[in-house]
């Protein structure tokens, strides 16, 4: 009871507005082994559960400090973790401080993987008891470890093949789960696709159409993440996901929120990449959703004055995705969004396609605007183009983790990496315009189109001139 009462104490103090951390540090260590000799002691639950929340509170307080403490912490947990089985809301404060010393160590937390990874296995396994309790700050826990990570370690990718069975039976764990897979790609890249690609496309694919505009934009994004990191088999993979997107947007309004991350995002970066493979994304489209496609060509294609109905499906649907490109480009925000969705427009021209012709004067419209807007204006030298800045992206605002992941340094360092070494981050507007008109087999054609694309004062064809010179 004495003991009980001191922690009281402790807990009190330690939440009071004018508590002084640094006063409190050289008593740091003493006080986390006395917490931990008393913890053994403690026969009752709800004694635990107190003392376990006070020691968090001292991590939490520490911070660096806690670094000298993680090795006692670390030693008793495997025993406590055992102990405490059917006790939810103990071991919830188990993985709460593992959050929390996780982040503390920063790269030096591979010390706590003989710890953290098989709890980890355990709890993020669809036919664990604990799955119902623990699943979310499991999953939270580790986001930490994946983002904190100094590079890849074996089992640290273990616990994905349970996610991705949790996800495929439920909707529950999008937002969470895409940004574990987002990490997960980001640390392994390809590996992680050749272990677990054909599920997470499954997983993903399986959502489209059926979940929310907010949780579609995850989905999104994670693809975003997937494509700029696995640039070689990233749409191996992710084809039937990307396609199930493609053919969604293109259903009846459609909200910006997807459509407009999915042009810049997704779409954009593919086509910088390889505009070949794009367009046999749109014949594997036609291949194997052609019911799905034909219902929506039905639709776009009735009352207009010339549907096309004689061309191969894949142009036809080509062209309604030009169409909701050009029609929705002005509700893309993001400066750097804008950007590369301009740059998406401009790898188009390389394609011998003939729906190219007849909107190429709002194509240049489009290109035009946003060259003036973000390579002559003061944001031209500070606009990033890689997934991990080209937009607002995914935030993580609504994650319940313990800690700030902002301040994960491995995760920032490999976005920034490869941001560093993204082919798209040097390309400019203008620049690459002229290289894509250069590569175009309809240049000549092109050029024409625009001088008599309807403009009555001839502000295309200035603007064409402009993009040229």
């Amino acid at each position: 009871a004495m003991f009980l009462m001191a922690c009281s104490a402790l807990q009190a103090v330690m939440e009071d507005w004018d508590f002084d951390v640094e006063q409190f540090r050289p008593l740091a260590t003493d006080a986390v082994r006395l917490l931990i000799d008393d913890m053994a002691r403690c026969s009752d639950y709800e004694s635990q559960l107190q003392v376990f929340s006070v020691l968090n509170l001292v991590i939490d307080h520490l911070q660096e400090r806690a670094r000298e403490c993680a090795p006692m912490i670390l030693q008793m947990l495997p025993q406590l973790w055992c102990d405490s089985e059917g006790q939810g809301l103990l071991r919830i404060q188990i993985l709460l401080a593992l959050q929390r010393l996780v982040h503390v160590l920063g790269s030096d937390s591979p010390i706590t993987y003989p710890v953290v990874l098989p709890i980890l296995q355990f709890v993020i396994d669809p036919d664990s008891p604990d799955a119902v309790n623990s699943l979310e700050d499991g999953l939270c826990l580790w986001i930490v470890v994946l983002r904190h990570a100094p590079g890849p370690v074996d089992g640290l990718v273990a616990p994905l093949g349970g996610l991705l069975r949790i996800m495929r039976n439920s909707t529950e764990h999008i937002f969470t789960g895409t940004r574990c897979i987002t990490s997960a790609v980001l640390l392994y890249g390809d590996a992680v696709l050749e272990a677990h690609g054909c599920d997470m496309n499954a997983v993903l694919g399986g959502y489209v159409g059926n979940v929310k505009d907010k949780a579609m934009t995850d989905i999104v994004h994670c693809l975003n993440a997937i494509v700029e990191a696995c640039p070689r088999q990233g749409l191996r993979f992710m084809a039937d996901t990307i396609v199930a997107i493609l053919v969604d947007v293109l259903g009846p309004d459609k909200g910006n929120q997807v459509v407009a991350p999915f042009l810049a995002r997704v779409v954009s970066p593919l086509l910088i990449r390889c505009p070949e493979e794009v367009l046999r994304l749109f014949e594997y489209a036609c291949n194997t959703r052609g019911p799905e496609v034909a219902a929506a060509l039905q639709r776009l294609e009735a009352g207009a004055a010339d549907p096309h109905v004689t061309r191969p499906p894949c142009e036809r649907l080509l062209a309604s995705f030009l169409g909701l490109w050009l029609d929705k480009f002005d509700s893309i925000a993001s400066k750097g969004m804008r950007k590369m969705a301009s740059l998406g427009l401009c790898a188009l021209l390389k394609l011998d396609v003939p729906c190219v012709v007849p909107r190429f004067g709002e194509i240049v419209t489009h290109v035009a605007a946003v060259w003036a807007e973000v390579e002559q204006g003061p944001d031209a030298d500070t606009l990033g183009l890689s997934f991990a800045n080209a937009g607002a992206g995914p935030r993580d605002d609504f994650i319940p983790v313990s800690v700030d992941l902002e301040e994960a340094e491995g995760e920032t360092a490999r976005r920034q990496a490869l941001y560093s070494e993204s082919p798209v981050v040097a390309l400019l507007i203008k620049d690459y315009f002229q290289e894509c008109m250069r590569q175009s087999r309809n240049c000549e054609t092109l050029v024409q189109a625009a001088g008599g694309s309807g403009s009555e004062d001839g502000s295309i064809a200035k603007m064409l001139d402009e993009l040229l010179i």
